[in-house]
């Protein structure tokens, strides 16, 4: 079961969201204050978390996100607002919020969707970040090949002038082939890291990508 620790310091709407999210199929930690979320953050581990902005007294809200950035990387964090704005939302993306939403009620119908679509944006951005990995070694492992086709073509051009007669002109034409087939998929690899370095959260994009890194490993 996906645990999600909900901060607010309004018991009702603490309440209200665990039971949404229970009937959801959540397991829901209120967390009354701040200093309360940080305790709770070094004692278990959350999939997601709803994080009111403005706490009152003590570690707010965009605190409590950070602490939470750095200590669960993998935390899907949503922050809840009562005054939503433009500077707010921008503020909390930017510290790594999977999404902002308005509180009290208007959002609580959908909350256990958008809990869902944050924890499912978060595992996309860990697989986006592994495939980049995988896609800069298949890179440099092309590219490699590629530098060991040019050097046997410079060693078959040397053979040609010193050599006891011409080169075997299959082998010759195996190499250019060769070597044109992994520059082509030196390419191809380059155009796929792009690809990955501006991927978000496009579920389906991730799934061709990884299609195109397998057929390059076969080809």
């Amino acid at each position: 079961m996906q645990k999600v620790l909900v901060v607010d310091d309004e018991p009702e709407l603490v309440r209200l969201l665990g039971q949404t999210l229970g009937a959801a199929g959540f397991a829901a930690v209120g967390a009354p204050s701040g200093e309360r979320a940080l305790e709770l953050v070094s004692e278990q581990q959350f999939d997601a978390a709803l994080v009111d902005k403005n706490l009152g007294r003590g570690i707010d809200g965009v605190e409590v996100l950070r602490h939470l950035r750095r200590r669960q990387p993998r935390c899907a964090c949503i922050m809840m607002t009562a005054y939503p704005s433009m500077g707010s939302a921008v503020e909390a993306l930017r510290i790594g919020a999977q999404d902002y939403v308005e509180k009290p009620s208007p959002e609580l119908d959908t909350i256990a969707d958008r809990v869902q679509s944050a924890i499912r944006g978060v595992r996309l951005r860990d697989e986006r970040d592994g495939l980049l990995v995988k896609l800069t070694a298949l890179q440099q492992e092309l590219k490699d090949k590629d530098s060991r086709v040019r050097d046997l073509q410079i060693q078959l051009a040397m053979a040609e002038h010193v050599g006891p007669g011409r080169a075997d002109e299959g082998t010759e034409s195996l190499v250019l082939a060769s070597r044109d087939r992994h520059a082509r998929l030196v390419q191809a690899a380059e155009k796929l890291v792009q690809m990955a370095r501006f991927l978000r959260t496009n579920e389906k994009l991730v799934r061709a990508i990884e299609a195109h890194v397998s057929a390059l490993r076969l080809g």
